[in-house]
């Protein structure tokens, strides 16, 4: 479990590919000292887990299931990535409840500068329209952002200098597949009121 404030911009140092699988080498800064081998690493909103580390340097395996609905594919070499480690009892709780297990890729569409920070509007597949609400909470690349408006396949977030600092979100650019998860309250939701077995 995570929280949606990113803790770190992070540099992807190597990609190896596998038959169905891709090894990621990250320089994880500051976070790898407080990180250890099986601990759970947000990377872009990805839930990955620490399979080796050396220095500042760990080594993440994302398969083929992570690599169809996320962007953690179609990661360069010498690319920042937005790092978050695991929540615990004690952490703040600045963003909201994320789980690491993206929905969907949305792709920006439009980029609006403001006098202060920048507007993104996304589109999504409309499926997931349903669980998303105007001043509520959404997951974009790992970042806990509120949505400004939205219609049954877009959304639009506005972003502050500090967040465009901080984290990848800087440097988006039109036509970019980000990660997506929606606020898991409302599927759980959804599943009460439905009745659904799991």
């Amino acid at each position: 479990m995570f929280t949606g404030i990113v803790q770190e911009l992070g540099q992807i140092k190597s990609l190896t590919k596998k038959e169905d699988a891709l090894v990621l080498n990250i320089d994880a800064g500051s976070l790898a000292k407080s990180l250890e081998i099986g601990a759970s690493l947000c990377v872009n909103g990805t839930c990955l887990t620490v399979e080796k580390f050396q220095g500042t340097c760990v080594q993440l395996t994302a398969i083929s299931e992570t690599l169809t609905k996320t962007n953690i594919g179609q990661l360069e070499c010498d690319e920042f990535v937005d790092l978050e480690l695991s929540a615990t009892l004690q952490t703040y709780l600045g963003g909201h409840l994320v789980s690491g297990h993206v929905d969907c890729l949305a792709e920006i569409i439009e980029i609006i500068p403001k006098d202060v920070g920048k507007e993104y509007i996304l589109k999504f597949p409309e499926f997931y329209g349903r669980y998303i609400i105007s001043k509520g909470s959404v997951t974009l690349d790992g970042i806990s952002l509120t949505v400004a408006e939205k219609s049954s396949s877009s959304l639009k977030v506005a972003l502050i200098p500090e967040t465009l600092t901080k984290t990848r979100a800087g440097q988006w650019f039109v036509g970019q597949a980000v990660n997506m998860e929606v606020d898991q309250v409302a599927k759980y939701i959804e599943n009460f009121v439905q009745g659904k077995e799991c």
